[in-house]
């Protein structure tokens, strides 16, 4: 302690000055008693009467009496794990009660004689706070209260708290201080653990980034739980690596390191620094060591540079606990006090130990989780590109020989066909055989150019090259319409049912697109549904959104929900044993959902299984048109 403190403490003490009169000391005294019957309130924890001074009808019985109220409050204040300490101001003289040692941990049996004896059993970290606490209720003429460690036996600290009062004689000067401590050691211990783990908590989820986690929580650590700490993980190979070392002292973390340069961990003498590390990480079983006496560092070294680099770690006490989750050892994490801290772990804090490496080894899943799904998210964007860079060569060099083979299949249909308006109005049997194999010729190139600008167009989506080209005064009706009577025309048999909005809808969109996505839409219906079964197509209008809807709609054998969220997805179909004939590449809905996505719409389905879909999008109208119609919620 600083010795001018003490000097100085009570400066303004005259002890010179005469004391009081009894009957002060008597109002004195009870004072006293009554700021420890206050003070057992507090604690709750003995149940006694108020004890009082009362006159004694004689002296005997008033010695009896005042024994056993002594005997009462003694037992009450060792009950409550409270002890009691008086310090006079004049003499320097120190008394407490019997308690006050296990209190301190003193088991010599010798109590201390003056205030700075008392002083020398708080720890130095608190010390001065306590000297500042009794020279400011001295000051104050008022009560005091102060939380500080106390130094026991063997160099380790426990806490207590404080809490006291000055007398003061007529003068104002003080006489005395009597004062209370009781121990709140497990209650201090418990609330940092919780703070501690709290704190590790938010540590170890602030970024996906374990290793910068792990240093960050070995910074934390120490010295709130440890004086030195080190984290390392196990590879994937096995091999284990430090990822984290930290001591209070940044020298030491210097010292640390630099001796780790000198020996990896991967040569035989950085594994025989590593041996109680590696045997934690294979056997799962957690290391704890409440006091390693330098014996003991004898017996565990290999070799003089594993008991050199044991030494100058100063172990006092040391826990280590493999980092787990599911069934995983992920690593280990190792706590270590000095001699310098003269702190021995506990089983609470071996404990506290291990929840946090539960805590550790789930942060540390959870990054490699994450980071296999990114790798994993990765190689799939990779193997999109590499497929969208497939598909946008194959398209454009199947493009150029289809249009080719389709253009030379149109004259020789052309040609074949003008013979029957020409000299020979009625064909033989071969030439109109040829003339059916042309037809047919033509129609698959048909197909097939469809199919090839499909993958154009996906190739273009994802490379963000999908424009529309928007033209002003499309009326909606008039394409819709053209649609459906192509569509009759190519299936007769089918039903096509159109039902125009009742007034026209006018928009800037992209014509040519917009007949894609309407073909598209009728031709899943026909292709969904069983021959002759109506297909519906309807054109309306939605008010609150100021939109035109299109929607189609079959009596197809529908679709269920497990897919609905999907059916707009690239590449996607529903498989089931009734669809199995229909051909495509699931790329028909997805470019019409792109196509509408662009042009400001939305796309969306109402589907059963049994009881066919309906097929619904949308397009914005101009702010100023509200043309009403047959009204459709958006």
């Amino acid at each position: 302690m600083d010795v001018s403190a003490k000097k100085n403490l009570f400066a303004d003490v005259d002890p010179t000055k005469p004391a009081t009169n009894p009957a002060t000391e008597i109002a004195a005294l009870k004072e006293r008693v009554a700021e420890l019957e206050a003070l057992l309130r507090e604690k709750n924890e003995a149940n006694l009467s108020p004890f009082r001074f009362e006159k004694a009808s004689s002296k005997p019985n008033q010695e009896v009496w005042q024994r056993e109220s002594d005997e009462q409050v003694r037992f009450a204040l060792e009950a409550a794990g409270i002890g009691t300490w008086e310090w006079n101001v004049i003499k320097n003289e120190v008394k407490w009660s019997a308690n006050m040692a296990g209190i301190f941990g003193l088991t010599n049996g010798a109590t201390p004689q003056t205030y700075d004896e008392y002083l020398d059993l708080i720890h130095p970290g608190d010390r001065q706070d306590f000297v500042q606490a009794v020279r400011q209720a001295i000051k104050d003429k008022e009560n005091f209260e102060v939380q500080f460690r106390v130094i026991r036996a063997g160099g380790a600290y426990h806490w207590n708290i404080g809490k006291g009062k000055i007398i003061t004689g007529d003068n104002g000067q003080p006489l005395r201080l009597l004062g209370v401590i009781y121990d709140i050691n497990d209650f201090k211990h418990t609330t940092e653990a919780l703070r501690f783990l709290v704190d590790a908590s938010h540590t170890l989820t602030s970024s996906l980034d374990y290793e910068t986690n792990l240093q960050q929580l070995a910074a934390l650590a120490v010295p709130r739980f440890a004086d030195w700490c080190m984290v390392f993980v196990q590879e994937t190979d096995g091999e284990i690596k430090q990822v984290a070392v930290r001591h209070s002292d940044p020298a030491r973390t210097a010292w640390a390191l630099e001796f780790q340069s000198h020996y990896p961990y991967n040569t035989r003498i950085g594994r025989s620094l590593l041996k109680e590390i590696i045997q934690v990480a294979q056997t799962g079983q957690p290391q704890y060591l409440p006091e390693m006496p330098d014996g003991l560092l004898k017996g565990v070294a290999i070799d003089p540079v594993h008991l050199e680099w044991m030494r100058e770690l100063g172990p006092r006490s040391k826990i280590a606990v493999p980092l787990v989750a599911r069934n995983r050892i992920f690593g280990v994490i190792s706590f270590i006090t000095s001699h310098e801290s003269g702190r021995n772990y506990t089983l609470a804090d071996f404990e506290l130990a291990q929840e946090l490496a539960r805590q550790v080894g789930q942060a540390i899943d959870n990054s490699w989780l994450y980071r296999q799904a990114q790798e994993s998210i990765e190689i799939q964007r990779q193997l999109d590109r590499l497929k969208d860079q497939f598909l946008s060569i194959a398209s454009h060099e199947l493009l150029t020989p289809l249009t080719t083979i389709k253009g030379y299949s149109q004259i020789l249909q052309r040609d074949l066909l003008r013979l029957r308006t020409g000299n020979q109005p009625v064909l033989d049997q071969s030439t109109s055989r040829s003339v059916r194999i042309l037809s047919n010729l033509v129609g698959q190139v048909g197909r097939m150019e469809i199919l090839i600008n499909e993958m154009l167009d996906i190739s273009r989506i994802q490379s963000g090259q999908f424009h529309l080209k928007l033209t002003g005064g499309i009326i909606l009706n008039e394409v819709v319409r053209r649609i459906v009577e192509q569509q009759q025309d190519a299936d007769p048999d089918r039903p096509i049912l159109f039902q125009p909005n009742t007034f026209e809808l006018e928009g800037m969109w992209d014509e040519n697109r917009l007949e894609q996505v309407i073909n598209n839409l009728i031709s899943n219906a026909i292709k969904y549904s069983e021959p002759g079964k109506p297909v519906e197509v309807g054109v309306g209008y939605a008010t609150i959104t100021n939109e035109a809807v299109v929607w189609v709609r079959d009596e197809g054998i529908g679709i269920s929900a497990e897919h609905q969220n999907q059916i707009f997805d690239r590449f996607y179909r529903v498989r089931t044993p009734m669809n199995v004939s229909v051909d495509g590449l699931g790329l028909g809905l997805y470019i019409s959902f792109e196509t509408i996505k662009q042009h400001g719409g939305h796309m969306w389905l109402e589907s059963a299984p049994g009881e066919g879909s309906t097929f619904y999008f949308s397009l914005p109208l101009p702010d100023e048109a509200r043309p009403g119609g047959t009204e459709v919620a958006p």
